[in-house]
Parts: C-alpha cells; sequence; structure tokens
C-alpha cells in the first residue's frame, strides 16, 4: 500500500515576510517610475502692480522688481532701467555714498542716490538693510540722478558692470 503524506504549507512567518519584500519592490518600482520634481534654486520673482500711469513723456518703469541681489548680478541685463527693491546685508562700505550689497556670494555695488547728499544715512559693513532703486549699467553715468560724485566713489561704478541708484534705504539689523 502507498503512504499517504500530508502536505504542510509554510510557517505563517515565511507569507509575512514575502508580502513585507513584495511592498518594498512595488515602492521601489512606483518611486523609480514617477517623474522627478524640478529643484528650485531661486525664490520666484514678485512684482507689485504698476502704478498710475505715467505721462507719455515719461520712461519710468511701470513696476518695481522685488529681486535678490545674487539674480540681479547673475542676469544683469534682465534688470537693467527697472526699478526693484531687496533686502541684502552690506558687503563692504568703500566710500562715502557707495557700499557693497551681497547675498549669495555675489556682490552688487550700490550708490546713495542725489537726495542723499542732504540727509546723511549710516550705512556700515555687516547691517541687513532694504533697498530700492534702479538698476544702471555702468556706462549709464547720470549726474541728475546721483549728484555729484567723488573721483573714488566713480571709479568703483566704472569697474562694476552694473550698479544701483538707491533711492530708498531701511536699515533692519545692526551687525
Amino acid at each position: 500500500m502507498a503512504e499517504v503524506y500530508d502536505k504542510k504549507s509554510p510557517p505563517m512567518w515565511v507569507w509575512i515576510v514575502g508580502a513585507i519584500i513584495a511592498l518594498i519592490v512595488i515602492f521601489l518600482i512606483w518611486n523609480w517610475m514617477r517623474p522627478i520634481a524640478p529643484v528650485v534654486t531661486s525664490p520666484p520673482m514678485v512684482t507689485a502692480p504698476a502704478p498710475a500711469p505715467a505721462p507719455a513723456a515719461s520712461t519710468a518703469p511701470a513696476t518695481t522688481a522685488v529681486a535678490p541681489v545674487a539674480l540681479i548680478v547673475a542676469v544683469p541685463a534682465d534688470y537693467f532701467d527697472r526699478d526693484v527693491s531687496g533686502t541684502a546685508r552690506v558687503a563692504d562700505v568703500p566710500t562715502d555714498r557707495g557700499f557693497y550689497l551681497e547675498e549669495n556670494g555675489r556682490r552688487m555695488l550700490a550708490i546713495l542716490g542725489k537726495d542723499f547728499t542732504e540727509k546723511q544715512v549710516n550705512v556700515n559693513a555687516g547691517q541687513m538693510v532694504r533697498v530700492s532703486g534702479v538698476v544702471r549699467a555702468s556706462s549709464k553715468l547720470d549726474e541728475a540722478e546721483v549728484g555729484s560724485l567723488q573721483p573714488a566713489t566713480r571709479d568703483l561704478i566704472t569697474k562694476e558692470p552694473v550698479y544701483l541708484v538707491v533711492k530708498q534705504v531701511e536699515i533692519l539689523a545692526r551687525p
């Protein structure tokens, strides 16, 4: 006579381990298949609403762009003759009306506009400041906009590709 063997199913722990491994494999394949989201390295540029329409003879920009110093220095042509505002740290103050703004290792020269010839602003290295003004190419030095400058300040402008004519400055934090 033939002997009958009773087949036993595998222990319960084998089924649990197998299910966990299957879930891990499904999870890894699902992550591998979905698209990778792009990494944003700089904040998006935000623009303020346009002011009231200017007279036809005016060449004033229509918006004020809130832009990081690093972005303006990286792509200066996009900001020429535009009003911008932003916050940055003062890196150096080489002259009475010129100082360098720095953000993420990028520096930009800022020149106090003609309105600051009569009122003094005490800008020092290490301060966090909020500035607004107009980005200019170094080839566009306008005496009517910046007033009379010392030779040292003029030399700084000629050495930089772009500079900011500061219309307003607010000291946010002192070193």
